[in-house]
């Protein structure tokens, strides 16, 4: 069994295996909302020049719950994080069929985003 990875590690592994990706984390500095400080937005950007919602991530790393509207993958256990990835309609139909239950709370398995998963 391998040992589960942390999130710096995440973003390195993302960051310098695809090439022009770029990853920020969210600050009171960088303008971010403070529900969303500490967690980490990723990019594609090979030309440096997509500002404000031109910026739209592809993949975010979420570090905590947000009480009373995210709370169903119970992020607020030490050192659990969720890497959040947009995939097209026919991908995630392929992933998730229509009626599949999931924990969210589980580890280290591909699941439907607790939220957004009806948007695909």
């Amino acid at each position: 069994m391998t040992a589960a990875c942390t999130i710096g590690e995440m973003v390195d592994m993302i960051t310098t295996s695809l090439p022009g990706v770029d990853a920020e984390t969210a600050t009171e500095g960088s303008g971010a909302p403070e529900v969303a400080w500490g967690d980490r937005f990723i990019y594609y950007d090979p030309e440096r020049i997509l500002e404000g919602t031109e910026k739209f991530p592809f993949a975010t790393i979420v570090i905590k719950d947000f009480p009373g509207w995210n709370e169903a993958s119970d992020l607020n256990r030490d050192g659990v994080f969720r890497l959040n990835l947009g995939v097209a309609k026919a991908t995630f139909d392929d992933l998730f069929p229509t009626g599949a239950v999931a924990d969210y709370t589980a580890l280290d398995k591909l699941l439907p985003h607790p939220v957004y998963a009806k948007n695909h």
